[in-house]
């Protein structure tokens, strides 16, 4: 709030609306009321000074205690105008009303206008602020300054209570008195006191605090529980205050026999014997009395023990005791107490027990006097003392036999009832009558003993049954022995052990006995006499006795038979028996094209043979190495038709479509590597080995020379150009994998032929002067140019070929020339067909022998005998048909002395190569036959001429 002061001779009080909305309350301390200032030497004299004119501003008429107003002293000359006068002393005091602060120092500011300021301290009534200027005050009303309180604070606010001692029940008023930092009391309410206990023993129950308005707040605090001094805290919206706390102690209050308590040391005693007993006096609350006074008078209610009270004593803190004596042994009683007319609000249960017992008032007795081997029966025995009152021990009393030959055990004495123990006897041994007796310690139990018998069942009179005679593997039955007399009835021998066996279980059973297995579980006593036991078939076979001991005495009676059949399917096998006398077959090798018939074969949870079954599927897990004779059926054939022995192997797999639905697997079947085992070696590209290769040609995980490994060494073909890269076709003729190299088939969109170099070794290159067998499967798509091989130069390597769609064409390249040695009729297209070629040379190819076969058929065979004149028989050189190819000539790429699988032309049509096989020899015929052989039941083909 800002205020002027002084114009025409009189107060005037502006009062700025923005100023006042802003106005905070703060805290205060009282202080002085008077501050002085002198002006510096002016440039204008005193005389000049008009007091009329003089204006005084507060920038707030109303302040909380603790903070600050500024008063700014504005002093004018005769014309009205601000200057700096010589000599000027302003002087600011408070005069009336009880608000108190203090001043700053005035200082001058410059222009005539001096400031101060003003720091609030004690809240009170309005007080004028007094301007004295050379000590004459301006005419006119002056301003007035209200100190208010500052915000409550929790280090000067109290906490006061009407009584330190309050009685449980009794209430007592607890009061808040807000102060600011300066101890103003507050004038107003709106805070969020709460009082709470802060420590002690005493408890009790604060009610709703009552906000009075005048910064004054209260609550009423009722007394519960007794204890010591506990400290009073008030919080303000949360927090505590830090003042000094006032205490409450809560004492008892009067007395109440509903809430006094009787209390017992044990809950029994015995007869004759005593305890002390012990009341509790307490209030409403349940607080214990300090002090005695109260008289009361103990009885017994409820139950049948008895006994007597000695007086009731009074020890002046609140307890009281009485002597109890028991004396007739019963159920429990209840003690109960009354005082002034009422009764004690609890009670105590006291039972009183029978003292030592007396053998001549205590007695035996047993269920029987006589009982079967095994059987048992329950003895009891009955303790008095000398009072006729059951007695209980310490000690459980031990029962035992003297006398006589009869035998067995007492289980440990056990008590359900005082005074009342029983012991239950198994007959073990069969003999002449015998004593029960009874002992507690060293003390003899009883005065008078009875007589027991133990009787052993008939052996041949009593039976042994199966339930039925005959089950399946896996399925139960049960086998009962049922103990009886000589006379055949039925007695209850209990406890006896029983014992069933499976005759062919026993070493000293001939085989005779059968061959069925079973499985007997444990043996459960039914009481009675009856016994039994649960029989599992497990193994099938024909009927097997089952006999029986009892306590070790063998079943003389004549003992049931039990046939085991095969259970429920449960396993799938695949044998190489159909009546589940073979074996499953696990994992092998075959010769390529040896063949295994395989047996789907069910077996039931205990490998019991069911039936041979008809699997609704046959499968293998890779059909690249073998083949089967039919998709379902009980029985297959496996045909190995692929070398797998570095590979995973096959599985043959079947599926039978239940119920139950199962599958059934044989071991890894693995193919003998027949070539690998034929000296001479030197290539073998296989279509299963070729990498994959995408539509545009591009290698998978390759993007330059796209190898064919080869299986015989590590001569891999390759080819640079992805143009002429042949394709893998996963399934080509017949299904079996193939390379498919074309330029112009249906679906075939390459511009040039497709090839793979055959790059040689040191050592392994088929020179001018090398013998070479030749192995190639392939199968054409369309007519016309389809070469197999073909040389890298003009005087090495072999040709063969199909040279159109009339004639298959073979020959081979020398120092001396090319040869060209026969033609045959073109044979079928989209066929596997097996070309196999020897070229057998001499010295200086003078006398060199070329043979052809045509799936093992001799095709053509021809020896030529060089002129010496190359250019004779370049006409016919196949080996070279395509010269204008420029990387046949250069042998870009491969060494020079090398092969090119297929025709290096651009003419070639549609070819599909599954094995190409190069040997740096002439193989014997058997040789050749046996490589034959493997490649015709690799790719199931009927040799036209089998090997002899």
């Amino acid at each position: 709030m800002t205020c002027v002061i002084g114009t025409h001779r009189r107060w005037t009080i502006l009062l700025l609306a923005v100023v006042i909305l802003g106005c905070q309350k703060q805290a205060t301390t009282p202080s002085s009321v008077d501050a002085t200032g002198e002006a510096p030497v002016g440039t204008e004299p005193a005389s000049n000074l008009n007091l009329n004119l003089t204006e005084t501003v507060l920038s707030r008429d109303t302040v909380p205690a603790g903070e600050k107003v500024k008063v700014e002293v504005v002093t004018k000359n005769a014309s009205g105008a601000k200057t700096s006068f010589k000599n000027v002393r302003v002087q600011l005091n408070l005069r009336g009303g009880s608000s108190l602060g203090t001043f700053s120092e005035v200082v001058a500011s410059g222009n005539g206008v001096y400031t101060a300021e003003f720091t609030a301290r004690r809240a009170g009534t309005p007080a004028q602020l007094e301007v004295l200027i050379n000590g004459t005050a301006p005419e006119g009303q002056p301003p007035k300054i209200t100190v208010v309180p500052g915000p409550a604070s929790r280090e000067q606010s109290l906490v006061l209570v009407s009584q330190t001692q309050v009685k449980a029940g009794a209430s007592a008023r607890v009061a808040f008195k807000a102060q600011d930092s300066l101890g103003n009391q507050l004038s107003s309410g709106g805070l969020n006191v709460s009082f709470a206990l802060n420590g002690g023993t005493s408890q009790g129950q604060f009610g709703p605090v009552t906000d009075h308005q005048d910064g004054t707040y209260s609550a009423e605090f009722t007394a519960l529980v007794a204890g010591g001094p506990a400290p009073v805290l008030a919080k303000i919206g949360g927090e505590n205050v830090t003042s000094p706390l006032p205490a409450i102690t809560v004492t008892p209050g009067p007395f109440s026999p509903l809430m006094t308590q009787i209390s017992v040391p044990t809950t029994q005693v015995k007869s004759g014997e005593g305890i002390e007993i012990s009341i509790t006096a307490k209030d409403a609350y349940g607080n214990r009395l300090l002090e005695g006074g109260q008289t009361f008078q103990v009885a017994l209610s409820e139950g049948s023990s008895t006994g007597t009270f000695g007086p009731v004593r009074d020890l002046g803190n609140g307890m009281y005791v009485a002597t109890f004596t028991g004396w007739t042994a019963g159920s429990p009683t209840r003690i109960t107490a009354i005082s002034t007319g009422q009764t004690v609000g609890t009670s105590a249960l006291i039972h009183v027990t029978a003292g030592n017992h007396d053998p001549s008032r205590s007695s035996i007795a047993c269920a029987a006097s006589k009982i079967t081997l095994g059987g048992s029966f329950v003895c009891t025995l009955t303790l008095k003392d000398q009072y006729e009152n059951l007695t209980t021990v310490e000690t459980l009393p031990i029962f035992a036999l003297t006398d006589g030959t009869s035998g067995g055990e007492f289980a440990p004495a056990q008590s359900s009832t005082p005074g009342i123990y029983t012991s239950v006897f198994t007959a073990k041994k069969d003999g002449s009558p015998t004593r029960v007796i009874a002992a507690v310690g060293d003390r003899p139990a009883t005065s008078a003993s009875p007589l027991l018998e133990v009787l052993f069942p008939s052996l041949t009179h009593s039976s042994l049954l199966l339930e039925t005679t005959q089950i399946g593997s896996g399925k139960n039955t049960s086998i009962r022995f049922q103990a009886r007399d000589a006379n055949g009835v039925d007695i209850a021998a209990e406890g006896l052990t029983v014992t069933f066996t499976p005759a062919n279980a026993q070493s000293n059973t001939p085989p005779a006995a059968g061959t069925s297995t079973a499985e007997i579980g444990a043996v459960q006593d039914r009481g009675a006499g009856l016994y039994v036991a649960n029989v599992t078939g497990v193994r099938a076979g024909s009927p097997i006795p089952i006999t029986a001991q009892i306590n070790g005495r063998a079943f003389a009676g004549t003992p049931p038979s039990l046939t085991v059949t095969a259970g429920e399917l449960a396993h799938l096998f695949i044998e190489t028996a159909a009546d589940g006398s073979g074996r499953t077959i696990g994992a092998q090798e075959l010769d390529d094209g040896q063949s295994l018939r395989a047996h789907l074969v069910g077996r039931d949870a205990a490998d019991n043979f069911v039936a041979e079954l008809k699997a609704s599927s046959w499968s293998l897990s890779d059909a690249r190495f073998g083949s089967l004779s039919q998709n379902s059926g009980s029985s297959t054939e496996f045909f190995a038709n692929r070398a797998a022995t570095n590979e995973a192997g096959v599985r043959i797999r079947a599926f039978y479509p239940g119920p139950p639905a199962l599958t059934a697997e044989s071991g890894v079947l693995r193919t003998r590597n027949l070539p690998s085992s034929i000296q001479g070696l030197v290539r073998w590209y296989r279509a299963s080995s070729f990498y994959p290769v995408a539509a545009n040609h591009a290698a998978i995980g390759d993007t330059k020379n796209l190898p064919w490994p080869d299986s015989a060494a590590s001569g891999d073909g390759t080819e640079g150009s992805s143009q002429r890269r042949p394709r893998y076709l996963a399934e080509g003729v017949s299904g079996k994998p193939a390379v498919r190299f074309c330029s112009a088939s249906p679906g075939c969109t390459d511009s040039v032929a497709d090839r793979i170099r055959i790059d040689w070794s040191t050592g392994d290159s088929p020179e001018s002067e090398s013998d070479i067998t030749v192995f190639a499967v392939a199968a054409r798509e369309t007519g016309g140019t389809n070469a197999i091989l073909s040389s890298q130069n003009k005087q090495h390597g072999l040709f063969l070929g199909w040279s159109d769609d009339a004639q298959f064409k073979f020959g081979f390249g020398s120092k001396r020339g090319s040869f060209f040695v026969g033609k045959v009729p073109a044979f079928a297209q989209a066929a596997w067909e097996l070309i196999t070629a020897t070229l057998d040379r001499d010295e200086d190819d003078r006398n060199t022998q070329l043979s052809v076969f045509l799936n093992g058929s001799i095709l053509a065979e021809d020896e030529t005998r060089g002129s010496g004149d190359a250019s004779e028989q370049k006409s016919e050189n196949h080996g070279n048909s395509h010269p204008a190819d420029s990387d046949s000539a250069s042998g870009s790429g491969s060494a020079s002395n090398g092969l090119v699988i297929t025709q290096l032309g651009q003419d070639v049509k549609g070819l599909q190569i599954g094995d190409v096989l190069i040997y740096k020899r002439v193989l014997s015929s058997d040789e050749r036959c046996t490589i034959q052989s493997y490649l015709a039941k690799v790719y199931q083909l009927t040799l036209a001429d089998p090997c002899k």
